[in-house]
């Protein structure tokens, strides 16, 4: 079934639907920017979303969504939309795709929440323990405890810290140098295409774990076997992966789409060892896999070029 999509337009922000209803939307400033909001509802009547985007810089990102069921989206709204509006900071935090030059505005909101933190304030703390809460809950199956909560928001806070010293993300980035090092240099790649997202797919993706052409990385599912590129294609995506300007360190908002969920893995050799860079263009993300260490980062400017070579090796996976 097709999708609801945004395409930028006379008004920055077009919304055309393909199968779904839009119930409602609008616009609202943040930190200077335009913001763009909307729901829809599936034509099965049961599946809702609400989706958020920022314009900048003439460049359209989109920031959140939550979508499911009509009883758990009716369920998550309120605190959804809480989030969004009390720390609307993050939002301009977000789309940073790195270091082009233009972190004033980020430096000054990052300075202004940790001034609200030293000096306690409550409605900020309240809305950090909200989001850890939420973040954990979305990643157990089981009722968290109010120490793990504490726990969360502890260390959230530590990563809102850690942004005075690091507005751009690069040392968060650079640790994954020697990875992407072996990348370039390696000789051949392989991809591999994801199953069905495990929330908004969960039907499909039953029906495809029944296959026997699967295999697990990192945790995730997906087709086998990897396909091998051409020598341009291989040389285009080594490039843009291997760059530290490719990525941005990720948002400690948790996103709202459902846990991280690959539509693509990228595997090359490092000596006898096979590494991998799992790519979830849901929530723009990209993950780096060697051996028990993982790097998950933000997915920059190159998401758009990647996402369109990579759809040309999409051939198992179903489309509603």
């Amino acid at each position: 079934m097709p999708r609801v999509t945004v395409q930028c337009g006379q008004n920055w922000l077009e919304l055309i639907a393909g199968g779904e209803k839009i119930l409602n939307n609008g616009v609202a400033v943040v930190n200077g920017m335009n913001m763009a909001w909307f729901t829809t509802q599936r034509k099965n009547g049961v599946t809702f979303s609400k989706q958020y985007y920022l314009r900048r810089d003439q460049q359209t990102y989109r920031i959140a969504y939550i979508t499911g069921s009509k009883s758990l989206y009716e369920k998550r709204l309120p605190e959804f939309e809480s989030m969004i509006q009390s720390l609307s900071w993050f939002s301009a935090r977000k789309i940073n795709e790195g270091p082009a030059g233009k972190l004033t505005q980020e430096k000054q909101i990052i300075e202004s929440i940790i001034n609200r933190l030293d000096k306690k304030d409550p409605k900020l703390s309240n809305t950090i323990n909200q989001m850890a809460r939420w973040k954990l809950e979305k990643s157990n199956d089981t009722t968290v405890t109010k120490q793990e909560i504490a726990n969360a928001t502890d260390q959230l806070i530590k990563e809102i810290y850690s942004l005075r010293q690091d507005p751009s993300g690069l040392a968060s980035v650079r640790k994954s140098a020697e990875l992407r090092k072996s990348l370039r240099s390696a000789m051949t790649i392989g991809i591999y295409e994801g199953l069905p997202h495990q929330l908004r797919e969960r039907d499909l993706l039953e029906k495809e774990l029944k296959r026997e052409d699967i295999s697990k990385i990192g945790g995730h599912w997906f087709y086998k076997p990897q396909v091998t590129p051409n020598q341009q294609v291989a040389n285009q995506l080594k490039s843009m992966l291997s760059r530290t300007t490719s990525f941005s360190v990720r948002s400690s908002v948790p996103t709202v789409c459902g846990e991280f969920h690959p539509d693509f893995a990228v595997a090359w050799k490092s000596g006898d060892r096979e590494r991998f860079v799992l790519l979830c263009f849901g929530c723009s993300e990209a993950m780096f896999i060697a051996d028990d260490q993982k790097q998950q980062y933000k997915i920059g400017k190159i998401e758009k070029e990647l996402k369109k070579i990579l759809k040309t090796f999409s051939g198992k996976r179903p489309q509603r």
